[in-house]
């Protein structure tokens, strides 16, 4: 299954944040799911850091990598 994660939702699993539903976690958790981020989102997570916002697990951000691309 292929999903696209939009800002919210990656950073909420990324945080393991209570208000992703434990359904939307399990589906982003599965053994056949490939995940897409949008440029875009990486960009609003930069944009978030420059400005300092600052929330408990934020350090994490710096460690978000691209594992695969596809075209």
């Amino acid at each position: 299954m292929k999903l696209l994660l939009d800002t919210q939702a990656l950073l909420w699993f990324l945080l393991d944040d209570h208000r992703l539903s434990g359904k939307a976690r399990e589906k982003i958790s599965g053994p056949d799911v490939l995940i897409f981020v949008s440029p875009a989102s990486l960009w609003e997570i930069a944009i978030k850091i420059s400005l300092g916002h600052t929330l408990p697990g934020w350090s994490i951000y710096p460690s978000i990598i691209v594992i695969r691309s596809t075209v």
